[in-house]
């Protein structure tokens, strides 16, 4: 697990008390990162 995906683990946890549209967001994106590509 590298430090971007940390970053991005934390980002994600802390959007979860966001917006939801926020949160929709990070969660495409994490979606994104940890895809085999």
């Amino acid at each position: 697990m590298s430090f971007y995906d940390l970053k991005n683990l934390l980002l994600y946890l802390y959007s979860y008390n966001k917006k939801d549209k926020f949160q929709a967001y990070i969660l495409l994106k994490n979606k994104y990162i940890w895809s085999p590509y």
